[in-house]
């Protein structure tokens, strides 16, 4: 929907030169776009409704390399977005769903591995398109995964799509020995399978998290962007989370944050990492975390929007396989309309996969938890959708309209 290399009619740069606004289309109440920045050197965006403050929270960050992150909005003033930015550099951004009055809820699923390329032996081919079953039940006609890439010999791109479209679009954008992920919201083709498209050979893991239909009860509440945890700021003595350490999040400390969700969404940052690893977030109900791959990371700031179910306790933790500083930001939850609260947390099957080296850390089936520590809040964050202050209607997840209007194929180095 918007590519500064290309002038976008939709997308205008304040004077400064720090903010780029994109005005959606009438209709819509919120956006989720998959946003690619293009760095000249280290920086960050945040990602706000039009018209509000500038959040004291990152949507994506980099170290001067192109990155992707998903990142969902309400639409504020003249119906737009805003994505601020703290160095100069272009940004492209994708629409994959939009949020609104109608549409497609969500319904959580047991978090389970879809797709590993590495226990077929075999990594996707350049440009081929691979249709993935993803076991979508019966009415569904969208999916909430995790997709992470793995070690391509060259700088590269994978694109999730609902089979039968061809999207001009990337999901997940890395360099050469690599290890990258992001999350995934996207229509089901025809048939219910969902397809990837690398722009290079390498190895893929798919993990899906749960299916939007007609009949989903979940609707997502935006919140006011709000800093939970920065390992950097004192809050752990200045100290990074340990290897297989498992961090408790503050939810309950956050003003906003309704008794009734389900699941919450969370965007995490690693910073100054001890090498390439994995974190996970997950219930702290939960025995040991998810065989999942949510957030892959290495020496550099790197950052992933991610999705938990908080069961009974309504407690989300994240566990992180090597030792880093970690920074995570609250934007929203998946709650009920009818304000039913969550059952005990989706069970996780046993994995079949077997073991990952260091080298493709992406997600581990024998990831132990260590110390759980939990520490004081440190800010304040609250579409079907409905958000922080004041809460609005609650709006319907609609898939599929973005990929009609995002045809931005990143084919130079995004």
């Amino acid at each position: 929907v918007f590519d500064t290399r290309d002038a976008s009619p939709g997308a205008v740069w304040n004077a400064a030169g720090d903010a780029l606004t994109w005005t959606s289309e009438p209709g819509p109440r919120g956006a989720w776009l998959n946003v690619a920045m293009v760095p000249s050197g280290p920086s960050f965006v945040s990602v706000a409704p039009a018209g509000a403050p500038r959040p004291a929270t990152s949507s994506l960050n980099s170290h001067g390399v192109v990155r992707a992150n998903l990142a969902p909005s309400p639409l504020g003033d003249g119906g737009a977005i805003t994505l601020h930015t703290s160095a100069p550099m272009e940004l492209i951004g994708d629409r994959v769903a939009t949020l609104g009055d109608t549409g497609a809820g969500l319904e959580l699923s047991d978090p389970r591995r879809a797709l590993d390329t590495r226990s077929l032996g075999a990594p996707l081919e350049a440009d081929a398109i691979t249709p993935v079953d993803v076991e979508a039940p019966e009415g569904a006609v969208g999916v909430l995964a995790t997709v992470a890439a793995i070690l391509p010999d060259e700088p590269a791109h994978v694109a999730v799509f609902p089979c039968g479209v061809e999207p001009d679009t990337s999901t997940v954008n890395l360099l050469p020995d690599e290890v990258a992920s992001n999350q995934v919201v996207t229509g089901l083709g025809p048939d219910g399978r969902l397809c990837l498209r690398a722009s290079a050979p390498m190895h893929v893991v798919l993990d899906v998290l749960g299916f939007f239909s007609a009949e989903g009860r979940l609707e997502y509440q935006a919140l006011a962007p709000t800093r939970l945890v920065d390992t950097r700021d004192g809050l752990l003595d200045q100290h990074r989370l340990a290897a297989r350490q498992t961090l408790e999040l503050p939810l309950a400390d956050a003003p906003g944050m309704p008794d009734d969700a389900w699941a919450a969404v969370f965007n995490v940052a690693t910073v100054e990492a001890d090498g390439r690893g994995h974190l996970v977030a997950h219930a702290c109900e939960r025995e040991a975390p998810p065989p999942t791959s949510a957030h892959n990371f290495a020496e550099a700031p790197r950052s992933t929007l991610v999705t938990t179910d908080l069961g009974t306790s309504r407690r989300a933790c994240v566990t992180t396989t090597t030792r880093a500083h970690v920074v995570v930001d609250l934007l929203g939850v998946w709650r009920r309309r009818d304000g039913a609260l969550p059952p005990e947390p989706m069970p996780i099957p046993e994995p079949t996969e077997p073991p990952l080296t260091e080298d493709d850390d992406a997600g581990s089936p024998t990831l132990d938890a260590g110390v759980s520590t939990r520490p004081d809040s440190v800010g304040a964050c609250a579409c079907r959708a409905s958000s922080g202050p004041p809460t609005p209607p609650a709006w319907l997840l609609l898939l599929g309209l973005g990929l009609a209007c995002a045809r931005r194929r990143l084919a130079r180095t995004a």
